[in-house]
């Protein structure tokens, strides 16, 4: 028989643990927002003096770690149990639900397909009919001498664009179900006709020749091209 699940008793902002207090002493200066800034080092004996700060620095971390680390791997194994638990009974039901939402989705893309098509009949229908009016009113124009007008009335049946016209969808509306369009898609069908502002140099492969190569990778994604450099960073141990 299932057991509902119990609500945890305490949420993570309520779990405090007594660390030590060289590590609340050294934290509480930090913990309101401020900038910390390390003086610039100009000498030796400063860069030993911050070298010692950072290694009682990297101390403290490290009781905060045993401090909190053994909550933390027992909270994530607690997370993925849960999600894998849910799972079991969620990941059916959405299958279900995606297979009925593409159908629907299907069938109203094809209304509206249908819809369009319509649309553009109609225009066509109305534009002809105003072609065939304005043809009508020039050859009358021309029949009684009026050229000039006749030219003008041709023109404007020339000129004159395509009717508006809306034709409305005929899927129905259903409560609590709404229409959402997709981010707009696209596939190169001819890389050749891509125009040059949209082409980019493959950054991927760059950053790969870069890794494997170090300097050496400058000249062989083309000379003047890219700069390769790296920095260094001081790493305290233990």
């Amino acid at each position: 028989m299932p057991v509902a699940a119990k609500k945890p008793t305490k949420t993570p902002e309520s779990v405090e643990l007594t660390l030590a207090p060289e590590v609340n002493s050294a934290v509480q200066p930090f913990q309101k927002g401020v900038d910390i800034v390390y003086p610039v080092i100009k000498d030796n004996d400063a860069y030993v003096q911050a070298a010692e700060r950072a290694k009682a620095f990297k101390g403290l971390m490290a009781k905060v770690d045993e401090g909190y680390d053994d909550l933390i791997a027992a909270a994530h194994k607690l997370h993925k149990a849960l999600n894998d638990k849910k799972k079991i009974y969620y990941q059916p039901l959405k299958r279900v639900y995606d297979a009925i939402t593409r159908r629907m989705g299907d069938y109203a893309a094809e209304q509206e397909r249908i819809r369009q098509a319509e649309e553009r009949r109609l225009a066509e229908v109305a534009r002809q009919a105003e072609q065939d009016r304005l043809t009508a009113e020039a050859q009358q124009l021309e029949s009684m001498g009026h050229r000039e007008e006749a030219a003008m009335v041709l023109e404007e049946a020339i000129q004159t664009p395509p009717p508006m016209v809306v034709a409305q969808s005929t899927v129905p509306q259903v409560s609590g179900v709404y229409t959402r369009n997709l981010p707009w898609q696209f596939e190169v069908i001819d890389a050749a006709k891509v125009n040059d502002d949209y082409w980019c140099p493959d950054l991927d492969a760059i950053a790969a020749v870069v890794k494997a190569k170090g300097e050496l990778a400058a000249n062989l994604v083309g000379r003047g091209s890219i700069r390769v450099w790296r920095g260094t960073k001081p790493v305290i141990r233990g």
